[in-house]
């Protein structure tokens, strides 16, 4: 849905075209070159607001005004014909960035709370020197909340502060997603801080007398907190406080209350060894398996698995700060109100791996959604999993997975949270793939991309059924595992969004029950 300044923008530029096309009079004259004067100064403003889309409105209302200026006697058919013509396909292309690249509203939580949120940030003493900070420098957090809330009252927080589309989503383009496939420069998430959130800033949480079940959630490489923001304000409507942790360096620039800011760091490039080609591209089990310890060894040296014991670190440190509730005291309400008992994490891309070995090892945590990360903690491989876990896939049927053969009935991750042995054999270890979806569409992103660019980027999946796919698939399993509702999860949500496919994994245990039987075990 297009913003009325754009629609504005849109409609003064077709009128001002119409008007030089049929002026009969000076008066039309006039207001038809008024009218081109005022689209080419609304159009700056538009883009000193972020919003790029309208470059294209800006040259078509320079051609215009400059057309006005030359023409001061009727055009005779021909010419007015060519002229008219031409007019209308400058018109589309100035539509076209508005309308490839909308400015969305995000869906509107369904739960029956209204929604809050605030920031705060954290200072872990007991770790000098993390990443590339100073060796006598702790490591710094950010963090923010979303929690239900009685009464929708006070301001809307926007979907990107002005600030943090300044800093953060400025690196987020400059690393992945739009910006980066298509050459349209680190600038193309800016126009998003003029979405309007549901939740409302540092609005008192619920004066219920429940407490609320807790989550984390971890977000991707090189991203933000706010990547799955749709999914935390559905999830805080239905009754939950989630906690979504920064991971300084690994993650976009990020905004401290100071002013400083901690930028990303990713300066190391690794490119794949022999043995990780043989066992990405292996046909069979036994051609991954012969590759399998190579394969990690050489993984090792990987610049992203350096990364896997700070960010561990990070979500260990917010849980424990949690249940010991040593939040800052703008934060007492809410974690007052914070459940340890029902808790649970989530995390999308290298966020989900690290959620789901941190869940693992942490007795508190009782259950876990991985959304589309490769698991890179290689405990997790051949194992069996301590709680409940949940697993979507993008489509790698369609778009592949690194350089893993596009195989229907096989991903890489089968190899993790289940003991070979016995893969496929859990009825609480869930394994879904959104078909038409990318990676980068487990993000806020497929609502702000329309077809055909939306299939390179984020997946030909529609963006609002995508969103809705996953996020409703999430809360449903949470629902399950952590509150303890007696939900039918997940034939329900496999029933509502014909975009969801139940992944077989058994594949892995048949094989490796074969392997077995040859060697006489």
């Amino acid at each position: 849905m297009m913003l009325i300044v754009e629609m504005l923008l849109l409609g003064a530029l077709l009128v001002s075209g119409f008007l030089w096309l049929r002026q009969k009079d000076k008066k039309q004259y006039r207001i038809g070159a008024s009218l081109a004067i005022f689209t080419v100064v609304f159009a700056i403003i538009l883009m000193a607001c972020d919003i790029w889309q309208a470059i294209l409105a800006l040259c078509v209302a320079v051609l215009l005004c400059l057309a006005y200026l030359v023409r001061r006697t009727p055009l005779s058919n021909w010419p007015l014909r060519i002229t008219g013509l031409f007019f209308a396909m400058l018109f589309a292309l100035a539509v076209l960035p508005l309308y490839l690249f909308p400015i969305p509203s995000l869906p509107k939580p369904t739960g029956s709370w209204h929604v809050g949120t605030q920031e705060f940030e954290m200072v872990d003493t007991s770790r000098d020197g993390a990443m590339y900070d100073d060796p006598q420098t702790p490591r710094r957090l950010f963090v923010r909340v979303w929690y239900p809330t009685d009464a929708a009252s006070g301001k809307r927080r926007p979907y990107l502060t002005k600030r943090e589309a300044d800093v953060t989503i400025v690196s987020v383009g400059n690393h992945f997603g739009v910006g980066s496939q298509y050459g349209l420069g680190n600038y193309v998430y800016k126009p998003l801080r003029h979405i309007k959130a549901h939740a409302f800033e540092n609005a008192e949480v619920s004066q219920t007398d429940d407490m609320f079940p807790t989550l984390i959630f971890s977000h991707g490489y090189l991203s933000w907190v706010g990547q799955n923001t749709a999914l935390m304000e559905l999830l805080a409507s239905h009754g939950y406080i989630i906690y979504s942790v920064s991971h300084p360096y690994d993650g976009a620039d990020i905004p401290f209350a100071d002013g400083s800011v901690i930028k990303t760091q990713i300066t190391e490039r690794v490119g794949y060894t022999d043995n990780m080609v043989g066992f990405l591209t292996g046909e069979t089990h036994e051609d991954r398996l012969a590759f399998f310890d190579s394969f990690k060894t050489d993984f090792d040296q990987y610049r992203i698995r350096k990364s896997v014991e700070p960010w561990g670190e990070d979500v260990a440190f917010l849980t424990n700060t949690l249940a010991q509730n040593r939040t800052p005291d703008s934060m007492r309400a809410v974690a007052a109100k914070t459940d340890m008992s029902k808790f649970g994490m989530i995390g999308m891309s290298f966020g989900g791996s690290n959620v789901a070995y941190e869940c693992h090892k942490d007795v508190r945590c009782k259950a876990a959604v991985n959304l589309d990360g490769e698991e890179f903690v290689w405990e997790l491989y051949d194992t069996d999993i301590r709680m409940p876990f949940l697993m979507i896939h993008g489509d790698w049927w369609k778009y592949g997975f690194w350089i893993v053969p596009k195989t229907p009935d096989f991903h890489i991750n089968d190899y993790a949270y289940e003991r070979w042995e016995t893969t496929g054999e859990r009825d609480d270890v869930y394994r879904i793939r959104v078909k038409g979806l990318q990676h980068l569409g487990f993000m806020d992103f497929p609502i702000t991309l329309r077809m055909p660019l939306r299939d390179k980027a984020y997946g030909s999946q529609n963006g609002k059924k995508a969103l809705a796919a996953v996020n409703e698939t999430v809360l449903a399993f949470l629902d399950k595992h952590v509150k303890g509702d007696p939900t039918n999860f997940p034939a329900d949500v496999l029933s509502q969004h014909p975009a969801l496919d139940l992944h077989d994994p058994r594949g892995v245990s048949r094989w490796w029950r074969a392997r077995d039987s040859e060697n006489g075990e």
